[in-house]
């Protein structure tokens, strides 16, 4: 395969994107790390409770799709309001967004496969999320994202020794360590930044 010349069009074009990646860095706030960390704890910890304590007010699994649903809506109020506000993405941003945008739908292919199989989805949900978190923190040069990656992976495999119910307690621990807190830190080192 032979390789091709790059134009100096191009080699500008790439140093400017470069140059347009620092500067989203700034921009990143970790919103999305803390909105879903907290959106998918508090529904594993429902989901636990109303399983372990008998809740019957509704089936248990309807915390899902009810938090999906929240979320999805306050994320795209929250991108439509950056993108009132002149943020614009920028080639690697776009980039970014596709990466998450592939981590939903192996995510619900993944949830839909596992639980047609009767399997319980947790252990490959923690997997799928590391993947998407460490390729971020690297995407970003941002330790705590990285090492939020090796919480899950590690999680993961911790499932083996959970029973199926108390891996909901595990996912939302990893949660809490793989994103609230990066979240938190990317927020703050970005504030600080600025």
């Amino acid at each position: 395969m032979k390789e091709k010349d790059v134009s100096a069009e191009e080699s500008l074009e790439i140093i400017q994107s470069m140059i347009a990646l620092s500067r989203e860095k700034l921009q990143q706030t970790g919103f999305h790390f803390i909105l879903w960390g907290i959106l998918v704890s508090v529904a594993s910890i429902l989901q636990y409770l109303c399983v372990s304590q008998n809740w019957s007010l509704f089936p248990h699994y309807w915390v899902w799709p009810v938090i999906t649903i929240m979320g999805s809506i306050t994320t795209f109020l929250y991108e439509y309001r950056r993108a009132k506000s002149g943020y614009t993405k920028t080639k690697f941003g776009r980039i970014y967004g596709f990466l998450w945008l592939g981590f939903a739908v192996t995510l619900i292919t993944t949830i839909v496969l596992s639980v047609a199989n009767d399997l319980q989805p947790v252990p490959f949900i923690l997997s799928i999320t590391g993947l998407a978190v460490f390729v971020s923190g690297i995407i970003y040069n941002f330790i705590p994202l990285i090492l939020g990656a090796f919480v899950f992976w590690g999680a993961a495999v911790g499932c083996l020794f959970f029973t199926p119910l108390d891996q909901l307690l595990l996912n939302a621990g990893a949660l809490v360590v793989g994103y609230i807190i990066p979240g938190i830190l990317l927020g703050k080192k970005n504030v600080s930044a600025a």
